[in-house]
């Protein structure tokens, strides 16, 4: 039989026989504690109370990196879970509130810096309908936060017919 082509030195390491016996070797010189300060019998034990999760089926779905990777028409998506969204608006809310001690320059500073982020780190999940509808929903939040209230000049300028379609 042929010798096994690694293609890069991390898929050397990760072999399982390699790990095994590595790990037989520390383990019968004694080996201190390595730079996490994690001895051989921690990690042992370690072992023993936390076993592997189990595999699941990418039909059920998994949750990687922040985002939810489900299988749908014979397709891969990645989305961005619903409890993401709800931290994201509740994280705007709470920058848009009219009641905040920073001026509104300074919340609109921080809000444009924390929709940037999120936005640009979630920019793979194929939903164009979730970002418009909470492009629009900010705009609406940022409006009202400089208007001060609902029933400022701004929104006769702007009816909620505008809003109508968030």
């Amino acid at each position: 039989m042929g010798k096994k082509k690694f293609h890069s030195l991390y898929g050397q390491l990760m072999e399982r026989p390699r790990l095994r016996s590595a790990f037989q070797r520390v383990k019968s010189n004694g080996g201190s504690a390595g730079s996490d300060g994690v001895s051989i019998k921690e990690y042992e034990s370690d072992l023993e109370n936390h076993p592997k999760p189990p595999l699941s089926y990418i039909d059920q779905g998994a949750t990687f990196l922040g985002y939810r990777l489900t299988k749908f028409k014979g397709g891969l998506y990645a989305v961005v879970p619903k409890d993401v969204v709800m931290r994201f608006r509740e994280r705007v809310r709470e920058l848009t509130r009219r009641n905040s001690h920073l001026t509104k320059g300074e919340r609109l500073k921080e809000l444009s810096r924390y929709v940037r982020g999120w936005g640009e780190y979630y920019k793979r999940a194929g939903q164009q309908k979730l970002f418009y509808k909470l492009d629009r929903w900010i705009y609406r939040r940022v409006i009202a936060m400089f208007a001060g209230r609902w029933g400022n000049w701004l929104f006769v300028k702007y009816p909620i017919r505008y809003y109508r379609d968030l």
